[in-house]
């Protein structure tokens, strides 16, 4: 997997978390740009994911499995494919 893609998730969750915990001792302008920020990484990635997109690649991948009950397995994953 591309780590590219885990940006778009994870850097405004980061971010997030970040100003929830220490967001007084940031300071509010601070916080303000930390999510401001995440935001806008996750925008630029999910454009040149798009990019990649267009230009015909496909991902399909797991990240972890949630559970297994039986035969049954849950999987958390990204599929990037272009949809019509």
């Amino acid at each position: 997997m591309k780590p590219l893609y885990l940006l778009v998730p994870f850097v405004p969750l980061a971010a997030s978390i970040a100003v929830g915990l220490f967001g007084r001792r940031l300071g509010r302008t601070l916080s303000h740009w930390l999510c401001i920020g995440g935001v806008a990484i996750a925008f630029a990635a999910s454009l040149a994911i798009a990019r990649e997109v267009a230009g015909g690649h496909t991902f399909n991948g797991d990240l972890y499995t949630w559970a297994q009950v039986g035969g049954v397995r849950f999987a958390v994953g990204f599929l990037i494919d272009r949809s019509p």
